[in-house]
C-alpha cells in the first residue's frame, strides 16, 4: 500500500531539488527514501528504478526549464532574443544544476517524445532562431552550435572551470556578441539577408485614411492573412508564427500606429484612427492578392480587429482573436492612463510597468517571474523607449473605448477564438463572454499555455490557424 500522503508528484519534486543538493550523479531511489524518512520498499511503490527516477526529473526539470526561457524570449526577436534565452539558460543551471544536467540527457524515445517540456525546449530553439532567417540544414547546424556554447559555458561556469582572472560576465557578453555575428552572416549564403530575400519578403508602406505612413512586413505567397501585434509589440510580434504560415500564405504584418518605424502622429490616439489604418493594410493586402483577407489578432490587436471586423467586413474572409483585453477599456483605466502619463514623462521605467501591471491585471507571480528571467540585463534603450511610446497610446485608445462585449455580435464573419488555459482572469472570463457573444465562433484552447503563446508556442498558433482558414468557405 502506498505510504499516506506520499505521492508520485512529491516524490519527483522531492528527486528533483535532491538533484540540485546531491548532484545528479548521487541521486538514488535510497536517497529520496531516506528524504522521506521511509524505506526504499516504500518509494517502489511510486516509482520503478533509479532509471525511472532520473527520468521523471528529466521530465519535471525540462518543463521548468521552458518556461524560463519562454518569460525570457517573450516579445523579443534577435539580438534581444537570443540574449534572453542565453541568459535564462545560463541562470537555470546555476541555479539548478541537477535538474540541468538532467535536461541534457538522452531519453528512451517513449519517455521524450511524450515530455510537454522537452518538445517546448525544441519549439523555443528553433523559434528564437527563426529571427535569424536561417533555413534547413544550416538552422540546425545553429542550434548545434548554441546549444553547445550555451551548454559548454554553463558546465564550465557550475565546476568553475574557468581559470583565466578575465570577468565571466565580460567574456559572456562578448560570445553573445560573437554568436549573433555568426548568425546573422552564416556562411553558404544564409543568414538574414537570405531571409529577408526568402518568399519574397519585403518592409512596405501604407499609407493610413489621414496620411499616418504604415510600415509593413510581408513574407510568403498564397491567401492573404494579416497578423495584427499588441501591446509593446511591433514587426517582429508575429515573426515565428508568420514563418510556419509563409509558406502557403502571403502574410503582411503591420508596425501598428504609435510603434516605430511607423509614423508616431501627434496627439490622442483611438480605436476609430487604428481602424482606419487597418482598413488601409487590409485594401491593400486584397489589392495585391485579389482575394479577400483573413484578419487575425492578438491582444490589443485582437481588440483592434474587433473593431475592424465590426466597422468594414468586405474585404475580409475570417476573423481570428487571441485574448482581447476587452476587460482593459473604459474610465476604470484612464487613472492608469494618468499614472503612467507621469511615468513616461520622468522615464521611470519601474512606475510605467507597475501602471501596466494594473492595466493588465498580470499576477504578482507572472510579474516576479518576469523580474527573475530578466535579471541584470539592460533593455535596449531605443526599443525600451519605442515599446513605451506604444503602450502610452494604447492606453489612450483603451481609455477611451468601451467594456461592452454585446457589441460585436454584429460580426457574422467566421471566427476563431484562441486562449491558453493558464492565462490569468479575467481574460477567460473575457473570452466567454465573447464567445457568447459571437455564438458561431469556433474556439480553440491550449492546454498549458498562456498570453505568450505565439512566442512559445508558434507552431500551435500557426496549425490551428491553417486549419481554420482551410474550412472557411472561400
Amino acid at each position: 500500500m502506498p505510504r499516506q500522503g506520499l505521492t508520485s508528484e512529491r516524490v519527483s519534486a522531492a528527486a528533483a531539488e535532491l538533484a540540485d543538493e546531491l548532484g545528479l550523479a548521487r541521486l538514488t531511489v535510497a536517497a529520496v527514501a531516506r528524504h522521506f524518512g521511509v524505506s526504499d520498499a516504500a518509494l517502489y511503490v511510486h516509482v520503478r528504478s533509479r532509471d525511472a527516477l532520473i527520468e521523471q526529473v528529466a521530465v519535471r526539470a525540462a518543463a521548468a526549464f521552458a518556461d524560463e526561457l519562454a518569460l525570457a524570449v517573450a516579445g523579443r526577436a534577435g539580438r534581444q532574443a537570443l540574449a534572453g534565452f542565453a541568459d535564462a539558460w545560463r541562470t537555470f543551471a546555476a541555479a539548478h544544476p541537477g535538474q540541468y544536467a538532467a535536461t541534457q540527457m538522452p531519453l528512451p524515445p517513449e519517455v521524450g517524445t511524450n515530455s510537454a517540456g522537452h518538445l517546448r525546449l525544441i519549439e523555443l530553439s528553433y523559434a528564437m532562431l527563426r529571427g535569424y532567417g536561417l533555413d534547413e540544414p544550416v538552422l540546425t547546424d545553429a542550434i548545434r552550435l548554441v546549444r553547445s556554447t550555451f551548454h559548454g559555458f554553463a558546465s564550465l561556469e557550475n565546476v568553475h572551470g574557468f581559470g583565466h582572472p578575465r570577468d565571466l560576465d565580460a567574456s559572456w557578453h562578448s560570445i553573445l556578441d560573437a554568436l549573433h555575428a555568426t548568425l546573422t552572416n552564416w556562411p553558404n549564403g544564409t543568414g538574414r539577408t537570405a531571409a529577408m530575400n526568402s518568399h519574397q519578403g519585403q518592409d512596405q508602406h501604407v499609407d493610413s485614411a489621414d496620411g499616418t505612413r504604415l510600415v509593413v512586413r510581408r513574407v510568403g505567397a498564397g491567401d492573404p492573412v494579416v497578423l495584427v501585434h499588441g501591446s509593446g509589440g511591433g514587426l517582429h510580434s508575429w515573426a515565428a508564427v508568420a514563418d510556419h504560415l509563409s509558406p502557403d500564405h502571403e502574410v503582411w504584418m503591420p508596425a501598428r500606429r504609435g510603434y516605430g518605424p511607423s509614423d508616431v502622429p501627434p496627439g490622442v490616439k483611438s480605436f476609430t484612427d487604428e481602424t482606419a489604418d487597418l482598413i488601409a493594410v487590409v485594401r491593400a493586402a486584397r489589392a495585391t492578392s485579389g482575394r479577400p483577407v483573413h484578419l487575425v489578432g492578438a491582444s490589443y490587436g485582437a481588440t483592434l480587429s474587433l473593431h475592424t471586423a465590426a466597422a468594414e467586413p468586405r474585404d475580409l474572409r475570417s476573423l481570428a482573436i487571441f485574448e482581447a483585453p476587452l476587460f482593459a477599456a473604459g474610465p476604470g483605466t484612464a487613472p492608469h492612463l494618468d499614472r503612467y502619463r507621469d511615468a513616461f514623462a520622468r522615464d521611470d521605467a519601474q512606475a510605467m510597468a507597475a501602471a501596466l501591471n494594473d492595466v493588465t491585471r498580470v499576477p504578482a507571480e507572472v510579474v516576479a517571474a518576469f523580474a527573475a528571467a530578466a535579471g541584470d540585463r539592460t533593455p535596449d534603450p531605443v526599443e525600451a523607449r519605442r515599446s513605451a511610446i506604444g503602450w502610452l497610446h494604447d492606453l489612450e485608445a483603451l481609455a477611451a473605448d468601451s467594456t461592452d462585449v454585446g457589441r460585436w455580435s454584429g460580426i457574422t464573419l467566421p471566427t476563431l477564438l484562441m486562449q491558453g488555459a493558464d492565462t490569468w482572469e479575467p481574460m477567460p472570463t473575457t473570452m466567454n463572454a465573447l464567445a457568447e457573444a459571437i455564438p458561431q465562433a469556433r474556439r480553440v484552447i491550449w492546454p498549458g499555455q498562456s498570453h505568450f503563446v505565439t512566442m512559445t508556442a508558434p507552431t500551435l498558433v500557426a496549425d490551428a490557424l491553417r486549419q481554420f482558414f482551410a474550412e472557411v468557405p472561400a
